[in-house]
């Protein structure tokens, strides 16, 4: 019979495990492989971000963005916790972080200053949900030439999730 601590070690391990499959499911928290990005309208399940609008104000090098999200937030538990640009190379242009839900403000505009971004610049414009990722529709364009939906493929540089800055906590 195994030992005590040996079958507790054990016990912990396979409870703490993820469980296994060959095929992950939208929105899991897999950084790199299942995480939908850009056109969710193919059924992504689930709580969903979506970018429905870009703008920004100000001369190429120092523009305010202003991106309105729609999203299925129910509160701190389930809330749209960022937005960001992101090149096409997928480096990160800028992430506004939002420090609190709004299921009563839906859909909402949030804004951010001092930009360093060329107005004629390609983009894509995406957010992130709290718990679930990169879920929802992004927009694709530029600031001159206008926005149109984005069709990216699943996983699309998810590993900028981890990159700062990141919410430290939702107030509300």
């Amino acid at each position: 019979m195994p030992s005590i601590p040996w079958l507790l070690v054990a016990l912990t391990t396979m409870a703490c495990a993820p469980p296994s499959s060959d095929a992950s499911q939208p929105g899991e928290s897999d950084p790199l492989g299942s995480l939908t990005a850009g056109s969710a309208s193919e059924g992504t399940a689930g709580p969903r971000a979506d970018v429905v609008a870009a703008r920004a104000t100000g001369e190429s090098g120092d523009l305010t963005v202003f991106v309105t999200i729609r999203s299925d937030e129910t509160g701190c538990d389930q809330y749209a916790d960022w937005w960001e640009v992101v090149t096409p190379e997928g480096e990160l242009v800028t992430r506004r972080v939002l420090a609190h839900s709004h299921p009563d403000d839906n859909p909402f505009e949030r804004s951010e200053a001092g930009v360093d971004l060329s107005r004629t610049e390609p983009v894509f414009i995406r957010a992130h949900m709290a718990p679930g990722g990169y879920v929802g529709d992004a927009l694709e364009g530029s600031f001159d030439s206008g926005f149109t939906p984005a069709a990216l493929p699943d996983g699309w540089f998810g590993e900028l999730q981890f990159q700062e800055p990141l919410p430290t906590d939702c107030l509300f």
